[in-house]
């Protein structure tokens, strides 16, 4: 929610009484204790704007393990970080479906499927796929394009001769 939203309500409302829901049900303690320090930095937090609101988050499930804070450089760095960990984590035998990368946006679920596809790591995903988007769709259309016209976009070109699926980079 956008904190304005609540700091404008409750200078038109003064007699707002804020509830926090405390109770955190899907993560245990270890990850709350660290996401509650890396977020304590931010200064539009709501507890900074209103004292009298407590946002300590109490996990409802059993100690885990302590999570593992990696900073990396660039977006290539991040990426291999996190898929060798998850094969290190299947060769230690670690059922695959007890593994999860939680991302911030549909993009990154279709980056991450695409990696550990390509190392063959099974992947489910809740984002609903819209074909259009596909790669052969995409692919299709983008030669369609240069069959229509072979000097308006070069680039597509480029991209249909890359493709895995022109099966020309596997030359």
């Amino acid at each position: 929610a956008n904190i304005e939203n609540m700091l404008d309500f409750s200078v038109l409302y003064p007699k707002t009484k804020f509830i926090v829901l405390t109770n955190n049900y899907r993560s245990n303690q270890e990850i709350l204790d660290l996401a509650t320090t890396l977020i304590k930095n931010n200064l539009e937090r709501i507890t900074n704007k209103i004292k009298t609101i407590n946002k300590k988050l109490i996990s409802t499930n059993k100690p885990g393990k302590k999570p593992q804070l990696f900073t990396a450089n660039n977006d290539i760095e991040e990426k291999t970080f996190i898929l060798n960990t998850i094969k290190e984590e299947i060769e230690k035998w670690k059922e695959p479906s007890q593994i999860a990368i939680i991302v911030r946006n549909n993009r990154e679920v279709e980056e991450y499927t695409s990696l550990l596809n390509q190392n063959q790591i099974e992947t489910e995903s809740k984002l609903k796929n819209n074909i259009l988007k596909s790669n052969y769709i995409e692919f299709t259309m983008g030669y369609l394009k240069i069959i229509t016209n072979p000097y308006e976009n070069e680039k597509i070109l480029i991209d249909i001769l890359r493709s895995q699926i022109s099966g020309l980079n596997q030359i």
